[in-house]
């Protein structure tokens, strides 16, 4: 495929060709981006509840109980019940700490 790597060497000379880049979290917002430090802005976990043992283990329980892999979208081939408890439980759970949050 001589044709590939020709359009592929055009992009490398041009410096058009996307790598991505390899990234290490160290907590929630600091981590390193190619050997490099950097304060991540992007990663949608400024609470650092990624690691949280109740979230895990959560996490774990839907997937062992659930499997995992996205499907098709939830008009297409409906959803699970957990999706059709979660605003439920939600709902709840500000009522408790009198708080607010949007789920999209």
């Amino acid at each position: 495929m001589s044709w590939m790597d020709d359009d592929l060497g055009a992009l490398r000379q041009r410096d058009w060709l996307r790598i991505p880049s390899t990234l290490r979290y160290l907590d929630a917002t600091h981590a390193t981006l190619d050997g490099r430090s950097v304060t991540v802005l992007c990663g949608n976990d400024y609470l650092g509840l990624r690691h949280h043992p109740a979230l895990l283990c959560a996490s774990n329980d839907a997937t062992n109980q659930h499997g995992s892999g996205s499907g098709a979208s939830r008009l297409v081939s409906g959803h699970l019940s957990l999706h059709r408890r979660l605003p439920a439980a939600h709902r709840r759970g500000q009522r408790q700490r009198g708080a607010w949050a949007p789920m999209g």
